[in-house]
């Protein structure tokens, strides 16, 4: 390429031939997320893949770099994935790269296609259900994790290598289980705002530029293949310019630790295929099948406030923030049967789930799937019609520099 164009970067180490044929996925992209895909954008990666289920609000214009102009908003709407690739693609208009895909959807429910594309995943949610599906998807499909949190001017970042049976996983030894059960969820505007009520101290710009800075930078390490950066965890304060490392060792006692997974055969479903329909295409091949599905469904629980049972119907990505029945100011209907209803498996028993949509139960196109009986146990693979299901391309003129080879 252009040794003038990319006379800096070659300078400071990296290869242009490499990151351009890379893919980094980026989950999250409130003011941490942008940081790390403005970064990634100027360092010139083949394809970003954005992905946010949540929507602008106006406490975000302070942290957000790429906050939308009310022309923007009219234009590209007020999803926050969708803003940030079309803004990126504005800003990168000197190149034909990166390209900028964005999906509006929860991570939780895009299967494993965004993973396998994914050189490395970057996490930068604000919820510890997202972040542990992360750690878990990551180590499943062997793909480097850079995992960032903060709150006000204390950060830490996590890289993790997944690249052997025996490396260190997500859930090895990085936050203990009274982290996990006292955890802050950020999810919804009432339950930030009740955090905020509660003494929470909130993410700030400057943090969120710091921590942003250091996780691309690990990206990019990663991606040239530079493994001393990985199996660590380092904690830094911005206003005290303290930082300390932690060296992540595997944990033989880990009751996640994924291990390898050899996929028997494929299975190409017709769209709204019934979770009846997929049993039976299943019982060709072994007697009664039992399908363990990726999230456990919901059918109902109870409210967070006045604990009456609800009617909820999704997977439990939903509970990553609180669920409120519509008495307690949120969206979900009472209903009359007590207790909850939640199920892990799909069987010829788990009848209020089979007229259900595979897609309802989580099992999208490109999700990798186990199933067992009395007599067998396999691994198949739902087949994707296109290469990335649920992903849209921003398209945006761009006055690209000629780079000759």
């Amino acid at each position: 390429m252009n040794n003038a164009f990319f006379s800096r970067e070659r300078a400071a180490g990296y290869r242009p031939e490499v990151l351009g044929n890379q893919c980094v996925l980026i989950v999250g992209t409130g003011a941490l997320g942008q940081s790390v895909a403005m970064n990634l954008a100027m360092s010139q990666l083949g394809v970003l893949l954005l992905v946010d289920s949540d929507q602008w609000e106006t406490h975000n214009a302070t942290r957000s770099v790429l906050f939308p102009s009310p022309c923007e908003r009219d234009k590209w709407g007020a999803d926050k994935s969708v803003v940030v690739a079309h803004k990126l693609a504005q800003m990168i208009s000197w190149s034909s790269l990166p390209r900028f895909l964005y999906a509006t959807k929860p991570i939780q429910i895009l299967g494993d296609v965004p993973f396998r594309k994914a050189s490395v995943i970057v996490s930068a949610v604000d919820n510890r259900r997202a972040r542990d599906y992360l750690g878990l998807k990551a180590a499943q499909l062997h793909v480097p994790l850079v995992e960032g949190g903060f709150r006000g001017s204390r950060t830490n970042c996590t890289i993790l290598l997944n690249d052997r049976a025996q490396a260190p996983c997500w859930h090895c030894n990085i936050y203990d289980r009274a982290y996990r059960n006292t955890a802050v969820l950020l999810g919804c505007t009432r339950v930030a705002r009740e955090a905020e009520q509660a003494g929470f101290v909130p993410a700030i710009q400057t943090a969120a530029a710091y921590l942003g800075a250091f996780m691309s930078e690990a990206a990019i390490q990663l991606l040239h293949g530079n493994t001393q950066v990985g199996d660590a965890q380092v904690f830094m304060d911005i206003r005290t310019a303290t930082s300390r490392t932690v060296r992540l060792q595997f944990n033989s006692k880990c009751p996640l630790h994924p291990t390898r997974r050899h996929i028997d055969f494929r299975l190409h479903l017709p769209p709204q295929t019934t979770c009846g329909g997929l049993l039976e295409e299943l019982e060709s091949r072994m007697a009664r099948p039992v399908v363990r599905l990726p999230l456990s469904f919901l059918v109902r629980v109870g409210c967070a406030q006045c604990k009456q049972p609800i009617s909820v119907r999704q997977s439990d990505w939903i509970m990553a923030s609180l669920l409120f029945c519509t008495e307690c100011g949120g969206e979900w209907p009472r209903i009359d049967k007590p207790g909850n209803e939640i199920y892990t498996t799909l069987s010829a028993d788990t009848e209020p789930l089979l007229g259900l949509s595979v897609e309802q139960v989580g099992l999208v196109p490109g999700t990798v799937v186990e199933a067992k009986s009395d007599d067998a146990e396999v691994t198949f693979e739902l087949e994707a019609a296109s290469e990335l299901p649920f992903f849209i391309e921003a398209q945006e003129n761009r006055n690209v520099v000629q780079i000759v080879s």
